[in-house]
């Protein structure tokens, strides 16, 4: 036991012993996110060696998919997007043709779709088993206990083991709380998949992904939230010390828009609470430098700008508010040295209005 030398752990097969044979992941997310795209994704870099957002795999791994959802054809377009996205070499591309196995089922489940993977691992003899998505083979109750464990430990276990490799099971979140409350937070998240907490006690690893909030409505976080620190997931972009824990580590994500594939994003940016969201871009601010005046009001430039750009009273506050706090400021590329300057959002736009104007008097 004390002799033991991970460093040459024949076993391992990706990161540092994070997945091994016999061993087996869980990929957890919401419905029509992606997670076909990016498991496949993940399968057809580690078929060449690759990283994927920092997993490194042992060696090139061989994979089978067996997928119930897809047809020929949606597989076949998101292979295509993926490998013209990594702008793969003919011998890359060689060692995906030959470790990447998809097989199309949608008939069993239960033991004999344990049977079907034992047929297909005897045959293919791969590293990763992959089963897209759980549900639709698992046959019976998912939240019941003795369902899950009966389908894991007594069905698919026994298939892994004999024949060496791991499983990565994709699996579904359940419905979003109500209140933010009662959303999962940390580790707790390796809960997040739908039905039995067998799943995430029966799984080495959980892997989730998850959309946030951002002004494109386009990022998503891909996190380990179970012995991330062994994974390698790290991103390559600068980010937050807690997006860059190694317990729980996390890369941000977002769809290429030339091709269907997964592609790091920057971190999104967190406005500062009562900030309102601003779009400098509607209005360019040279159209209104001769029109600011002495003695205009907030409201008067509000409406021109309303006027000359059809936009609305909420938005035109926002923009002239948005004049004032812009990086640099344009406000004061016209005020002089000595323009008064109110503390943002007190007295209303009495502060933007003494540099717009160049008074050093209190409104009236």
């Amino acid at each position: 036991m004390l002799a033991f030398d991970k460093a040459k752990d024949e076993t391992t097969l990706l990161g540092d012993r994070w997945l091994c044979r016999g061993g087996s992941a869980l990929w957890v997310g919401s419905s029509g996110l992606g997670k076909s795209v990016l498991c496949l994704q993940a399968a057809i870099t580690w078929a060449y060696g690759g990283e994927f957002f920092g997993i490194k795999p042992k060696r090139p791994l061989k994979s089978i998919i067996v997928q119930a959802e897809n047809d020929a054809g949606d597989v076949s377009e998101t292979v295509r997007g993926i490998i013209d996205r990594m702008a793969l070499s003919q011998e890359e591309r060689k060692l995906v043709f030959e470790n990447v196995i998809i097989v199309q089922e949608s008939f069993s489940t239960g033991a004999r779709f344990a049977d079907l993977c034992r047929r297909l691992a005897s045959k293919h003899k791969p590293d990763l088993f992959w089963v897209d998505p759980l549900l639709s083979f698992i046959g019976g109750d998912i939240s019941k206990q003795e369902t899950a464990s009966v389908f894991l430990r007594n069905e698919l276990n026994p298939v892994s083991h004999s024949h060496g490799f791991a499983w990565c099971l994709i699996h579904h979140s359940g419905k979003p709380p109500k209140d933010a409350a009662s959303a999962y937070q940390g580790f707790d998240k390796m809960y997040w998949g739908l039905g039995s907490s067998e799943l995430t006690n029966w799984a080495r690893t959980v892997i989730t992904l998850n959309a946030v909030k951002s002004e494109d409505n386009d990022h998503f976080v891909l996190e380990v939230v179970k012995r991330g620190r062994r994974s390698g997931l790290v991103p390559s972009k600068p980010s937050s010390g807690i997006t860059a824990s190694k317990a729980l580590p996390r890369v941000f994500l977002r769809h290429a828009t030339d091709s269907i594939a997964w592609i790091e994003a920057d971190e999104p940016e967190k406005r500062e609470p009562g900030r309102p969201r601003m779009d400098l871009s509607a209005v360019d601010f040279e159209q209104f430098r001769e029109a600011i005046r002495p003695g205009i009001k907030a409201g008067d430039l509000q409406a021109l700008i309303r006027n000359k750009c059809g936009i609305g009273e909420k938005k035109s506050g926002e923009i002239t508010i948005g004049w004032e706090f812009s990086d640099p400021p344009k406000i004061k590329n016209i005020g002089r040295e000595k323009a008064k300057i109110n503390p943002p959002f007190m007295g209303g736009f009495c502060g933007l209005l003494h540099v717009f104007c160049g008074l050093n008097e209190e409104c009236g």
